[in-house]
């Protein structure tokens, strides 16, 4: 009898402590929560093109834009049979145009480009050369001055640039040809305004020039060379160049 008083007393004993363990209705276990926000989208890499149509004449329109890590961007366009490239810094608005440019290991390159009305990108002055430069470049860095501040540097990593649909829209195999005929002109011209050039009469030492309308220069100048070049400026402009 009284062992079974003992054992009756033990399984009491257990029991009470297996009921201490649980849990009471308001220590419920809180489910565990992730406290990370979820991931933004992954940012654009490399080159992106973006096709479209004129809404007035059909005509086909293409843009390459390319983002850096700090939002800067390279757009590159055909817009109405017209190439653009520009430079969107982000930031602040642009203070001046005058801008320098460094292909990979080439030394930097000091150039005016021309603002847009928004003062928050800067237009190529002469795109197609720029563009065509780009697409032989790795590194491109771009060297701007935001207002009220100090010169900034923007880096972009131009490579796998392709110009195909761009070039094709704009055309610049005929823009090509347009230039080389251009230049070949222009170098005719140079050579001919050579025989204008001679030694000033007044002042042997100095030189002066005269074409063949005997239209005169109006100034003696120091060297041959100077009344050259002279010369083929004004002979630029009478022709319309």
């Amino acid at each position: 009898m009284r062992n079974l008083l003992l054992l009756t007393l033990v399984i009491l004993f257990f029991d009470s402590c297996k009921r201490g363990e649980q849990p009471t209705s308001h220590q419920t276990a809180t489910p565990t929560m992730s406290t990370r926000p979820e991931a933004s989208p992954a940012p654009l890499r490399g080159w992106h093109i973006a096709e479209s149509k004129n809404e007035m004449d059909g005509t086909p329109e293409a843009t390459l834009t390319l983002f850096n890590e700090n939002d800067s961007s390279i757009m590159i366009r055909c817009v109405d049979r017209k190439t653009d490239v520009l430079v969107s810094p982000g930031g602040d608005p642009i203070a001046e145009a005058n801008v320098r440019v460094k292909y990979d290991d080439s030394a930097p390159i000091r150039q005016s480009w021309h603002k847009s009305s928004s003062k928050t990108a800067l237009f190529s002055p002469d795109p197609i050369a720029i563009a065509r430069r780009l697409s032989k470049t790795n590194i491109f860095l771009f060297e701007y001055t935001p207002f009220e501040s100090r010169p900034r540097i923007a880096k972009f990593n131009v490579s796998g640039l392709d110009l195909a649909k761009i070039s094709q829209l704009c055309n610049w195999e005929a823009l090509d040809r347009i230039a080389a005929k251009r230049q070949a002109e222009l170098a005719a011209l140079k050579e001919k305004v050579v025989s204008w050039v001679h030694p000033c009469g007044y002042d042997k030492e100095k030189w002066c020039w005269s074409n063949t309308d005997n239209t005169d220069g109006g100034m003696s100048l120091e060297t041959k060379e100077d009344a050259i070049q002279d010369a083929y400026e004004h002979a630029k402009i009478h022709l319309g160049y």
